[in-house]
């Protein structure tokens, strides 16, 4: 454990330990909720661009997509996730080739699964 200098300030120590410390996107999210349409459902994530900008991290909703992508627990594309307005980002399940009812009991345990995962994807950091 090291002081702060004066010279730095803690605006620098930020910077520096959110660039090292690993951040989830629950922990960057003002919601993550479950969107159900007639013809569609999907996962909407709220970024919490005020808790973002406090803590000094450099994420943007493109790079907390592309975290998103990138990990190996979820088995999303870049088409299964987009950036839906400045601060939002659709989660898209990814499709299965199945029929009626049993389409809608696998959409539904996927749109689960995906619900409890994504808090836990790491967006910034040492992971």
């Amino acid at each position: 454990s090291s002081g702060i200098n004066a010279e730095y300030g803690v605006d620098a120590a930020r910077i520096v330990k959110g660039r090292i410390e690993k951040t989830l996107l629950g922990e960057i999210s003002e919601y993550i909720e479950e969107v159900y349409l007639p013809q569609d459902c999907y996962i909407m994530v709220k970024l919490h661009a005020q808790r973002i900008r406090m803590l000094k991290l450099e994420i943007t909703p493109q790079s907390v997509v592309k975290s998103i992508v990138k990990n190996s627990k979820v088995k999303l594309t870049s088409q299964d996730v987009r950036v839906y307005s400045g601060s939002c980002i659709s989660v898209y399940p990814p499709s299965g080739g199945s029929k009626a009812k049993q389409q809608t009991e696998t959409m539904y345990s996927l749109m689960q699964q995906l619900k409890k995962i994504l808090p836990n994807i790491p967006v910034m950091g040492i992971s």
